[in-house]
């Protein structure tokens, strides 16, 4: 499950964590009618709860195309909380 999505990376809970210095390569769907998110990243950090990972994208697109995500969501109008009777 993925944790802290930033633009500069995110944490990755795992049972199993990778060694810091590990190279991954990540796929994630952002959106159910896109193709899935696709970039490399790099274990930074790790702990019992899981890893801690920095991207290295691959094209300028895939860094911003998460930016846009990402700052759609911060953005978005939270949905109305109904009223209780």
């Amino acid at each position: 499950m993925i944790h802290h999505l930033s633009v500069s990376g995110c944490f990755v809970q795992i049972a199993f964590p990778y060694p810091v210095g590990s190279t991954l390569r990540m796929v994630f769907p952002l959106d159910p009618e896109c193709s899935p998110f696709v970039t490399d990243g790099k274990v930074v950090a790790r702990n019992l709860g899981g890893i801690g990972v920095r991207f290295a994208y691959r094209t300028d697109a895939d860094s911003k195309r998460l930016r846009a995500w990402i700052d759609g969501r911060l953005h978005a109008t939270p949905p109305a909380v109904p009223e209780a009777a």
